[in-house]
C-alpha cells in the first residue's frame, strides 16, 4: 500500500521558482475566503502549503519539500491500496453521480426516472437474493440445449455483438466468449473488416494458466474451487452423463499433416 506520487498541483506551482510559492499562499487565502460563495465550497484550493515538509532542502528531494509533511500526516483509507488526489477526485465525482442520480428520482420526466428506477433496481440487494438464478434460468437453458457443433456455432454467434475496440476506446474483453471489432483491415486498409477476438480471460493473463511454481499452482487451485462453488449456486451439483456417440464425448481427431 502506497500514498500516490501525484501530486500535481504543488510540484507544478513550486517547480517554478521560490517567487512562485510566495504568489500562490495569497491565491490560496482568497480562494478559501468565501466558502459558501462557491459550490464546491469543501474542496481545498490553491497550493497545499501546509502539505510541505520546508525541513528538506528542495535540492536534495524535492517531492519531500514539496509533499513530505503531507505524505507523513495522510493516512490511506481502509478500503484502498493508494491514495492522492486522484482517489480524491474520484471518491467526489462518486458522490456527485449518486447525489444526481438520486435527484432523478425525484423529476417529473420519465427518462430521468428511468435513471433512477435503473440504479435502485442495481442496488437492490434484498431483492436481487430473492430472485435467486431465477433471472439466469433462460440462459442456463440456451447453454444446455446445446448439442452439436450447429447448436454450439448458433449460440456463439447469437452472442456476438461489436463490443470490442482494441486499438481506440481499449475495449478488451467482453461478457461473451467473443467479441467483435470493426477497424481498417490490416492488409487492406481502404476498407473495413470485422475482427474476432476472445472476450477475455478469467484469471490475470495466460502464465496464470501454464505457468510451473507453488504460487501459480495454488492460485489454480484456488480458482478450481470458486468455479465449482459457483456451478454449484447455479444447479451443477452433480456431473450429468453425456449421451454416447454426442460430439463432446469423442476423442479429437487425428491433426492432418501436409506434404
Amino acid at each position: 500500500m502506497q500514498l500516490s506520487r501525484r501530486r500535481p498541483l504543488a510540484v507544478v506551482v513550486l517547480c517554478g521558482a521560490g517567487a512562485a510559492i510566495a504568489a500562490a499562499a495569497p491565491m490560496a487565502r482568497h480562494a478559501q475566503a468565501d466558502p459558501a460563495a462557491s459550490p464546491v465550497s469543501h474542496i481545498r484550493q490553491g497550493v497545499d502549503l501546509a502539505g510541505m515538509d520546508r525541513s528538506v532542502r528542495p535540492g536534495d528531494d524535492f517531492f519531500a519539500y514539496a509533499n513530505g509533511t503531507w505524505v507523513k500526516t495522510t493516512e490511506i483509507p481502509a478500503d484502498k491500496a493508494s491514495w492522492g488526489e486522484n482517489g480524491e477526485l474520484a471518491e467526489l465525482t462518486d458522490k456527485r453521480v449518486a447525489e444526481l442520480i438520486a435527484s432523478a428520482g425525484k423529476a417529473k420526466g420519465a427518462e430521468a426516472r428511468k435513471i433512477a428506477d435503473y440504479y435502485a433496481s442495481y442496488m437492490d440487494e434484498a431483492g436481487i437474493e430473492a430472485k435467486g438464478l431465477a433471472p439466469l434460468k433462460p440462459y442456463l437453458a440456451q447453454v444446455d440445449a446445446i448439442r452439436s457443433r450447429q447448436d454450439l456455432a448458433r449460440y456463439i454467434g447469437s452472442t456476438l455483438r461489436v463490443d470490442m475496440d482494441v486499438l481506440n476506446a481499449t475495449a478488451l474483453h467482453t461478457d461473451n466468449l467473443f467479441g467483435v471489432w470493426i477497424a481498417a483491415d490490416l492488409n487492406a486498409p481502404t476498407r473495413y473488416a470485422p475482427f474476432l477476438l476472445q472476450g477475455g480471460l478469467s484469471l490475470p493473463n495466460r502464465e496464470f494458466y501454464i505457468q510451473d511454481n507453488p504460487r501459480m499452482a495454488a492460485i489454480r487451485d484456488a480458482f478450481r474451487a470458486h468455479v465449482a462453488k459457483v456451478l454449484t449456486l447455479a444447479g451443477w451439483r452433480t456431473r450429468r452423463p453425456r449421451p454416447a456417440g454426442s460430439w463432446r464425448s469423442r476423442p479429437p481427431s487425428p491433426r492432418r499433416t501436409g506434404r
